[in-house]
């Protein structure tokens, strides 16, 4: 089963490719014209028709570069659920990214959207999301290995609030920046009842969130993510709660794009199919960039090592010291 996003670029890249066929096969009807004499007896300058031929075949490249390299380079960003790889270890899907992508903190997907900074040409960032106590302590021994790249946590509400310093809970790496989750419905543990549903109450919620997770780790939560939240007014709770950037929205991450909005590709399913992960996982981030030259490839990969289960969560840098981003 395909997340939605997955779906988005599949779909996307399959129009571009019927679109390409069709303009090949009316460049194919012009070459062939092109040589054909309509009136009997009549002829031809050679020299037109190879000309005529040649602008065809031009024709047909550059739709072919128009099509398929758009040359808006995406910056995908990984989400892991911590409690859904199965049998597969969170350090090994680690690995395995950090072998195939530069995997860059979270703060510098950010910059890019909003002032196009330099990343690496094979960037790509890591949020894990951590939804319980015992997940808690899987990422925290995964990204606690020597060569961890650099990964952001995501919290749910009631693992943030649940943290203490003790129990070993504030010892993570310095690369590691942390998200929190917040619920929709009011009365969860350590939810002022319909905060939810208020901008004021929303940031203050964020932002007693964010210090409890700087009390215990030394760093507070800069990323955030609720359910349903108001687009209108993130820039305005971001401010307020301290909260660098929203998880969600519909675009790519791309320069340009909304500079308080990251959009995580939830890659769970493709991490515990184990066939041809490795390959998948390439092609997704060639799509991703905006390459749907690999297409094919992916098609390919849904007949010989489907995916067949999973799921899309639409909507994560480091602060230096506690209470900053």
């Amino acid at each position: 089963m395909q997340s939605s996003l997955t779906k988005e670029l599949a779909g996307a890249a399959r129009k571009r490719w019927i679109m390409l066929m069709a303009g090949f096969a009316l460049l194919a009807v012009l070459f062939v014209f092109a040589g054909m004499i309509r009136t009997p007896g009549a002829r031809k300058n050679p020299y037109t028709v190879i000309a005529s031929r040649a602008l065809a075949v031009a024709g047909a490249l550059l739709l072919m570069r128009i099509m398929l390299l758009t040359h808006e380079d995406g910056l995908p960003v990984f989400l892991i659920e911590a409690s859904g790889l199965g049998d597969e270890s969170l350090a090994d899907a680690l690995d395995l990214i950090d072998s195939r992508f530069d995997i860059v903190p979270l703060a510098d997907v950010t910059a890019f959207i909003r002032d196009q900074r330099y990343v690496p040409r094979k960037g790509a960032a890591v949020v894990v999301r951590v939804a319980g106590r015992e997940d808690l302590n899987v990422a925290r021994e995964a990204v606690a290995a020597g060569t961890a790249p650099p990964v952001t946590l995501l919290l749910a509400e009631q693992v943030a609030y649940g943290m203490t310093p003790g129990a070993g809970e504030g010892t993570f790496p310095a690369g590691t920046a942390f998200a929190v989750e917040v619920g929709a419905q009011a009365g969860k543990a350590g939810t002022q009842a319909g905060w939810a549903l208020d901008e004021d109450k929303i940031a203050a919620g964020l932002r007693a969130l964010a210090e409890k997770v700087g009390s215990v780790t030394g760093r507070a939560a800069c990323y955030a993510l609720f359910p349903e939240d108001d687009e209108a007014v993130l820039a305005r709770i971001g401010k307020t709660a301290g909260i660098e950037a929203f998880f969600g929205g519909e675009g790519l991450n791309r320069y340009g794009d909304r500079g308080n909005r990251i959009r995580l590709a939830d890659i769970t399913a493709l991490l515990t199919s184990r066939r041809s992960r490795g390959a998948r996982l390439k092609t997704f981030a060639t799509m991703y960039r905006g390459n749907y030259v690999a297409y094919p490839t992916w098609v390919w990969l849904d007949m010989t090592a489907p995916v067949v289960a999973g799921g899309d969560r639409g909507q994560g840098g480091p602060g230096e010291r506690r209470g900053r981003c």
